[in-house]
């Protein structure tokens, strides 16, 4: 029983090997020109980028981006602000003085 389990992780681990390339490029595909530039910045990039370790790809992003979706960089920041105000519109049963105070949290 313990032989089958470990051949089975053996097999898992290998699986998982094999397809790190794969995933490291699924991730870049998926990043902006400028999330490219900045994670390139990275010390030891040049490293990780030769080894397509996709688990060290993954650090610098979260490093670059904060954890609760607030970025540090200045195009994502003014993208998410923008948005914010294309979509704040006032609601059909909500008085102008909610608005009004909806409308100043998000500025």
């Amino acid at each position: 029983m313990k032989n089958k389990v470990m051949k089975e992780l053996a097999k898992e681990v290998g699986k998982i090997s094999r397809d790190k390339p794969k995933l490291y490029g699924l991730i870049r595909q998926h990043m902006s020109v400028e999330s490219r530039d900045k994670v390139s910045q990275q010390p030891n990039y040049a490293m990780w980028h030769v080894e397509k370790d996709p688990e060290k790809l993954w650090q610098g992003i979260v490093k670059m981006h904060k954890v609760d979706c607030v970025s540090n960089m200045t195009e994502v920041m003014t993208l998410a602000a923008r948005k914010a105000y294309q979509n704040i519109k006032q609601g059909a049963f909500e008085g102008l003085s909610l608005y009004s105070e909806r409308f100043h949290k998000t500025y």
